[in-house]
């Protein structure tokens, strides 16, 4: 099954609102006899429309999570959003090019249903972008939308095994802008600063996942603050710092809110660390993590968060997935006093893949490695190798591999509880 199907285009892809009518619960497949919403139908006083690249830059999924899990599935989610006249409900998935888009969009059906009746979706067409991943999203969206309760289901299957289908529910009510409380404090806000035009990171104690320039050196960053967090705390926070894939380098961090770790942080409140998920940028002097001078820009940087934030230093995580991944093995191995923990997803060591000779001095850092069986992109071996020559020598390593998984799976390492209770776990002495 493709891995993050439905992750975080959405993030900037769809455009909130809602529909009205009488409900009717109808299974998929079983509703010969009703007729398909085309564009231009109505659902009472609503009307569904062909949605444009220009109705895009807002989301339903701005107020409304997302699954972000994997695995067949059925699941119903409640939520709220401020009232709109308008509501992009595109949904879809991305993939690395154009040519993996197009493979997997060709591999399952879609199924649309709104307050449970059927949507032509072939007669909306689709629409693709290019957010530094390739994203792909069903073109449907609402018109004159209303306050009562209303359902959004999608259901997407496979085609050579019908059997594996994710099925997702939101019933969601629309309320008065006034009377609306968020569900988080900052929701994927519409970007207000221009790529590469960033504020400084303030004194200013900013709840959420939000844009920033580093002050001392050329890397823009996102950083979260959890729920909770004062700039006075007696006890220090720990924290996290994410190296992430190839195709999000750049100057536009919006890129950052699709697909891996820092999508899902725009859905949570309560995650119990500071993240700080730099941007490497998209040029030939930066074509990985341990290259040239990014390693000392990234301890520039964190050295720039403690001076703003009480971070605990005995608790500093390192991960990052893909290219982060290798970045991860690279720069623990090397700054391996610095790190409670790494953990790097569909990691690799140099290019090509290698042991490193002194991959023992990694035995005493605790390390939770993460592959996908079938990753063609960065091989299982790669990563196998590094983590059993660390086993070798006696090292704290755990790895976990997902069964017939490709190079996808970010989302399910990065919804694992049980990681982050265990990074929790692990200290410097």
């Amino acid at each position: 099954m493709t891995k993050r199907v439905w992750i975080l285009l959405f993030c900037l892809l769809s455009l909130l609102s809602a529909c009205q009518r009488d409900s009717k619960t109808i299974e998929p497949g079983s509703h010969p006899e009703i007729n398909l919403l085309k564009p231009g139908d109505s659902i009472g006083e609503m009307k569904l429309v062909k949605a444009i690249h220009e109705s895009m830059p807002s989301s339903f999924f701005f107020y409304c999570t997302p699954y972000l899990g994997s695995e067949p599935t059925v699941v119903t989610t409640e939520c709220q959003l401020p009232q709109s006249n308008y509501l992009f409900v595109g949904y879809g998935e991305f993939a690395n090019s154009a040519s993996d888009l197009d493979s997997q969009w060709s591999m399952k059906t879609w199924e649309l249903y709104i307050d449970g009746l059927p949507v032509d979706l072939d007669a909306f067409g689709t629409l693709d972008v290019d957010l530094g991943k390739k994203v792909r999203v069903w073109a449907v969206a609402l018109e004159n939308t209303s306050k009562e309760p209303h359902t959004l289901r999608y259901v997407a299957r496979e085609m050579e095994k019908p059997q594996n289908v994710i099925d997702l529910t939101w019933s969601f009510i629309m309320v008065e802008q006034s009377a609306f409380v968020p569900a988080i404090s900052s929701p994927m806000p519409t970007p207000s600063f221009a790529p590469g035009k960033y504020p400084l990171l303030s004194s200013i104690v900013n709840v959420g996942m939000h844009p920033y320039k580093s002050e001392s050196t050329d890397l823009n960053f996102m950083f979260y603050v959890p729920n909770g967090y004062q700039k006075d705390h007696r006890q220090k926070v720990p924290l996290v710092l994410y190296l992430h894939g190839t195709s999000l380098r750049g100057s536009d961090l919006n890129k950052l809110r699709i697909g891996e770790f820092t999508a899902i942080l725009q859905y949570k409140l309560d995650f119990p660390f500071l993240v700080i998920a730099p941007q490497l940028p998209a040029s030939d002097e930066f074509q990985s993590w341990s290259r040239n001078e990014v390693p000392e820009m990234l301890f520039t940087l964190l050295d720039e968060i403690q001076g703003k934030y009480a971070v605990d230093p005995k608790r500093i995580y390192l991960t990052g997935s893909s290219l982060g991944g290798g970045g991860t093995w690279e720069i623990g191995l090397s700054h391996r006093e610095y790190f409670a923990a790494l953990i790097p997803v569909m990691g690799f060591y140099g290019y090509p893949f290698e042991v490193p000779v002194n991959i023992c001095d990694l035995k005493e850092v605790p390390v939770w490695a993460f592959h996908g069986e079938n990753d063609l992109t960065v091989p299982l071996k790669a990563e196998q190798d590094v983590v059993d020559a660390l086993r070798a020598c006696g090292g704290n390593v755990q790895f976990t591999i997902f069964p017939g998984a490709g190079h996808d799976i970010e989302a399910q390492v990065y919804q694992t509880p049980e990681l982050f209770e265990w990074m929790l776990d692990q200290s410097l002495e």
